[in-house]
């Protein structure tokens, strides 16, 4: 992760339920540990073609996101929400990995990204969000549309939708 601008960030955000907080060096062993031994289909949908190992997790996270954030539900680590293309002030390009099937349809993603758009959007860090997916992954697409997100392109084989964060 890169550390730019990071003190922009709020350190938690949290509703009670879903909480999003900026991760700890121990966490970013275990964010690559659970990105190392995510299922296939969320590595594709990340644009991994196969299962990476600790080491390239740790590549991955600091190469692709900007920012990132620690989801947790009831207190227990369940995702990771963040940035791989951002200038404050500006859009933000946003991936979210919910790491089990058990964790999904829960709506924590859901709630993690109400959260994160008021609360960014609230200290001008950011005015839209962007999310790219793959155009056969129609639970991603369902997911990002029924969170207020409506498609605004195509990139090759991925459909790009955008959200214009509340003022």
């Amino acid at each position: 992760m890169q550390g730019c601008r990071i003190k922009l960030l709020p350190r938690k955000i949290s509703d009670g339920q879903v909480c999003l907080a900026l991760p700890g060096p121990l966490d970013f062993f275990r964010i690559a540990r659970r990105l190392a031994d995510a299922e296939k289909p969320v590595l594709n949908n990340l644009g991994i073609p196969k299962s990476p190992g600790m080491f390239a997790s740790f590549y991955i996270l600091a190469r692709l996101f900007k920012w990132i954030y620690l989801v947790k539900r009831k207190g227990r680590s369940v995702g990771v929400l963040g940035a791989y293309s951002w200038e404050p002030g500006q859009s933000a390009f946003i991936a979210m990995v919910i790491w089990a099937k058990r964790d999904r349809g829960k709506g924590t993603g859901s709630r993690a990204v109400e959260l994160a758009s008021a609360s960014l959007s609230k200290r001008r860090i950011c005015t839209e969000f962007f999310a790219e997916v793959k155009e056969d992954n129609l639970l991603g697409i369902n997911f990002w549309k029924s969170n207020g997100f409506v498609e605004t392109g195509h990139n090759n084989q991925t459909i790009i939708l955008s959200r214009q964060l509340p003022r």
